[in-house]
């Protein structure tokens, strides 16, 4: 009886979360330095690679972070969904977001700020 109600639980938290996605390569169109005009990420940007993530959080400061897999899944519309999953101090974060390779030079748009878009400027 115990066991079955392990799998209850484990199953109503899988179904909760929703699936991982599949791990993909990332593109070499995804690599490089992004930065937006919207002036409330002013000397803000992000750089992809396939080992590293950087965030520059302005004022010259960057924090670097080790990359462990690029997931490909779909949100609510069907619309492709990238998420990049990083260590920070030992605890895996993830950042999601939409990529388009459609608009000239590429864009990005975080899942949780799709109206802010991203271009590449380096890379």
């Amino acid at each position: 009886m115990r066991s079955i109600s392990r799998l209850l639980i484990l199953l109503a938290v899988t179904a909760a979360c929703g699936t991982a996605g599949e791990v993909v390569p990332m593109p070499p169109s995804m690599v490089g330095t992004w930065s937006t005009d919207d002036a409330r990420y002013e000397g803000r940007f992000f750089e992809l690679s396939p080992t590293t993530l950087v965030i520059g959080t302005g004022d010259g400061r960057a924090t670097s972070y080790s990359v462990t897999a690029l997931y490909l899944t779909q949100d609510e519309q069907g619309r492709d969904v990238h998420r990049v999953d990083y260590v920070d101090s030992g605890t895996t974060q993830s950042m999601a977001f939409y990529f388009s390779v459609a608009e000239p030079g590429g864009a990005l748009r975080m899942r949780n700020q799709p109206t802010i878009v991203w271009r590449k400027s380096r890379g």
